[in-house]
């Protein structure tokens, strides 16, 4: 029983830690949007910056699951 606990502590420290690189990485992307349309982004770029931050985790969450 106690081994089962560990791996779910495991689990559950990992995936905490991806979720805060995953939020730490796509911030800074819409950081780096910021500074590069000057703080003043049009709705285009907000929406593409959007998508691309979504798909990008998607992809990143993928290869995580296959590589363990």
């Amino acid at each position: 029983m106690k081994r089962y606990r560990k791996s779910l502590l495991d689990d559950a420290i990992f995936i905490f830690q991806t979720l805060i690189t995953d939020v730490l990485e796509v911030g800074l992307g819409w950081v780096m949007m910021l500074v590069l349309t000057k703080g003043k982004p049009s709705e285009a770029i907000i929406i593409l910056s959007f998508v691309i931050g979504t798909i990008y985790v998607a992809w990143r969450n993928v290869r995580r699951m296959e590589s363990r």
